[in-house]
């Protein structure tokens, strides 16, 4: 049967050649990388703003710990 009548093709991670897993594997590291470097940067802005920017946010710099430990109020 032709590729196009299947739909989409899954493959199977145990057939998968070894060289797809390795760059999947970096791919993935590569975006936790850059997710845990926006949180970084999202955390030295939240630090970096005035007690009057952050009230107007509805925020007090006493929750800024809790806040960039992603833990809910």
């Amino acid at each position: 049967m032709p590729t196009a009548d299947r739909g989409v093709v899954f493959l199977d991670v145990e057939s998968t050649p070894f060289i797809l897993r390795v760059v999947d594997a970096a791919a993935d590291a590569f975006k936790r990388y850059f997710a845990y470097r926006q949180r970084l940067a999202d955390s030295h802005m939240l630090a970096s703003l005035g007690d009057r920017e952050l009230k107007d946010m509805g925020i007090y710099r006493g929750d800024l710990e809790r806040i960039m430990n992603g833990e809910g109020r």
